[in-house]
């Protein structure tokens, strides 16, 4: 019995022994794993405008000409054409997830500028009333009124109009 609980003993010591050397292995090669260059996983990690393939100085040049003025309803689409599929992410990770809406209401106020509300409005029948005199009806109006008016047209047209109007209108449209 007295051999059994030696041997047991002497198990426990120099398996905890074995077991410590083993975790200052595991330090080491930690500590040197730590001081190797940046891995895939730690660059795809490190959500910088640096980690994608985008000429960002060209990228704002064209973006400030689109904020002053030079607007294009489909100027998303000409920018990935232009810049690729990571335009969108890298400017997210240069300015924030945010980025896209607070450029959408420096376009919007760049292109109202100057303009009132009624004036917006007025201009907004004004085309609905040139979409219903088309032969064909138009399939993306809503579009093509944001493409000019921008995201708040639909609030002008139901603060006039109620909150139905674009119901009403393409029921004018469908006839």
């Amino acid at each position: 019995m007295k051999n059994i609980k030696s041997i047991l003993t002497l198990t426990l010591i120099g398996g905890s022994i074995i077991l410590t050397g083993c975790s200052g292995n595991t330090e080491a090669s930690a500590e040197k794993a730590n001081n190797q260059p940046t891995t895939q996983a730690q660059t795809t990690s490190n959500n910088s405008a640096s980690n994608y393939n985008v000429d960002m100085t060209s990228l704002e040049k064209d973006l400030k000409a689109l904020e002053e003025g030079k607007y294009n309803g489909k100027w998303e689409d000409e920018l990935e054409a232009k810049y690729g599929d990571d335009w969108d992410d890298a400017m997210e990770a240069k300015y924030g997830e945010n980025w896209d809406d607070e450029f959408e209401a420096k376009m919007n106020a760049k292109l109202n500028e100057g303009t009132t509300k009624e004036d917006l409005i007025k201009s907004i029948e004004g085309d609905l009333s040139e979409m219903l005199n088309r032969v064909e009806a138009p399939v993306n109006w809503e579009d093509e009124l944001e493409a000019k008016y921008g995201d708040d047209f639909d609030d002008l047209m139901e603060q006039k109009h109620g909150d139905n109007w674009d119901d009403l209108f393409e029921s004018e449209l469908m006839k």
